[in-house]
């Protein structure tokens, strides 16, 4: 993931975004494709991510899928969640739900 403009910025609704980051969707979905669901013989990808304090932490990502796997896989949409590895409190949930957008949460 790799950081873009950090201005504030404003989306079409008007709302305040405080960072923005660019991000390589391509090289994402590339490390994310082997991804699996969490479960006893499940092994993580690893990938690092951008904190919302501008650090570069790394962390197991597991699938999370959230529709139909057919759904998924023709409009290219994935939901993945994890875990920091030096720091196994700071838990992520991202959606990648197209091309052009990829969603964080806490």
């Amino acid at each position: 993931m790799g950081a873009g403009r950090t201005e504030r910025i404003r989306n079409e609704k008007n709302a305040e975004v405080k960072q923005a980051y660019r991000v390589d969707l391509a090289s994402l979905r590339h490390l994310l494709k082997d991804a699996v669901e969490a479960g006893k013989e499940a092994k993580p990808v690893i990938i690092s991510m951008l904190t919302a304090e501008g650090k570069i932490e790394r962390v197991e990502v597991y699938s999370n899928p959230v529709m139909d796997k057919y759904l998924a896989e023709r409009h290219q949409l994935g939901s993945y969640v994890g875990a920091g590895i030096n720091d196994p409190s700071k838990y992520i949930r991202f959606s990648i739900l197209n091309r052009n957008n990829v969603i964080l949460s806490k």
